[in-house]
């Protein structure tokens, strides 16, 4: 049987798989990761049963300075071509949704911070975010928002735009960084001072905020992370045994 293998699209180091991690590799999935500042763009999507496409400081409509961009929606391209498990976060979603069809559109402020999300009632049976409760947790670092791409059903929306969507039962897009832990914040905080003082929003407050909310996160995370772990097994299952090689 071949071992399922996620490929992570991590296009900075700063921003890591976090908190999605352990359930994924506790399902006894392997991890490939592109990092495409450094390395050229996998050939093929041959042999992957799962792609994650990370965050990062590149925004949606930066082509000219991060020329990568294009090869990433290359992938998620050829993932939803392939009917490939996949998740985007944060600029993740956002390139999955431009594939999809849908705009970007640069919000008046970034959107910083933690807030609860409510959640549309096409949620409540869905693979990935199904739960009792009616709001989800969120920790917001992004400048672009969007529309429901088209033909996608819509999870989560604010006045800002889409949230959280589902494209034809394969494809998520989550536009708040699902991974996030408190190390993983604390870290943004140090490099991103300038920022957070640009936009006049308290980094004492979101410490304080993420000390409290860190453990239930994670366990979202996870929980999301097993889900989908199981939808990359059962692609796996559904594969002929490849050979491997032209990824890491």
């Amino acid at each position: 049987m071949n071992v399922p293998r996620v490929l992570v699209v991590e296009t900075q180091a700063l921003v890591p798989i976090g908190s999605l991690e352990p359930a994924l590799r506790d399902a006894g999935i392997k991890l490939i990761t592109w990092r495409p500042a450094h390395d050229p763009p996998p050939r093929t999507l041959e042999g992957i049963s799962g792609l994650i496409a990370l965050g990062g400081v590149a925004n949606p409509d930066q082509d000219e300075e991060y020329p990568w961009l294009s090869a990433e929606r290359d992938l998620l391209d050829q993932a939803l071509e392939r009917n490939v498990p996949t998740v985007g976060i944060c600029l993740g979603a956002e390139l999955l949704a431009q594939v999809i069809g849908a705009r970007m559109v640069r919000l008046p402020e970034p959107e910083i911070g933690w807030r609860d999300l409510p959640l549309e009632p096409a949620a409540a049976g869905d693979p990935l975010c199904s739960q009792s409760a009616p709001h989800v947790p969120a920790f917001h670092w992004h400048s672009y928002g969007f529309d429901c791409p088209p033909g996608a059903t819509v999870l989560s929306r604010t006045a800002a735009g889409t949230q959280i969507f589902r494209w034809n039962d394969l494809a998520w897009g989550f536009q708040f960084h699902l991974e996030a832990n408190k190390a993983v914040v604390a870290s943004w905080l140090r490099r991103y001072r300038d920022v957070l003082r640009a936009h006049r929003i308290d980094d004492a407050q979101i410490r304080q905020q993420t000390e409290v909310r860190d453990a239930q996160y994670v366990r979202q995370a996870v929980r999301i992370g097993r889900r989908f772990s199981r939808l990359v097994k059962a692609y796996a299952r559904r594969q002929p045994r490849a050979t491997y090689g032209v990824i890491g």
